[in-house]
């Protein structure tokens, strides 16, 4: 079976996914499937610097979705991208992409050069726009 075709995969999300969710007030989808959502701390720290943000109070309503197991596997890979020059990503969008790849889930990214890297490595890759509207038939 395909990755993509997967009904039950987990959403790995990148901060860039995050914060568009959260300008479009979409943040709501994310509660409906929290338990196959996965943010690193990092992406956590990220996208919560103003704590009183639409993310920062989502994030500390479900700590559950912070995952603070980092495999070995993951930890392999996310060195390897982060040594990469091009196209260059920052840590936590390599973080995501390790999760992402190691975990068979699908990683939910806006940011052009790190899709670009996740499909370079065959990541099942979802914008935010995809993830609400993959979702969104479930949710009825």
């Amino acid at each position: 079976m395909k990755q993509q075709e997967r009904k039950e995969s987990s959403y790995i999300f990148d901060a860039s996914s995050l914060i568009n969710l959260e300008r479009q007030d979409k943040l709501w989808h994310l509660s409906e499937h929290g338990d196959l959502i996965i943010i690193h701390p990092r992406v956590a720290k990220e996208v919560t610097k103003n704590p009183r943000s639409g993310l920062a109070g989502w994030i500390a309503k479900h700590p559950s979705s912070i995952t603070y197991t980092f495999l070995p596997q993951e930890n392999e890979l996310y060195f390897s991208l982060r040594q990469q020059k091009s196209p260059k990503i920052h840590d936590p969008e390599a973080i995501a992409i390790a999760i992402a790849w190691y975990r068979k889930g699908f990683l939910v990214c806006d940011d052009n050069a790190a899709l670009q890297k996740a499909n370079h490595h065959d990541v099942a890759c979802l914008t935010a726009e995809q993830f609400v509207q993959r979702i969104e038939p479930q949710m009825f």
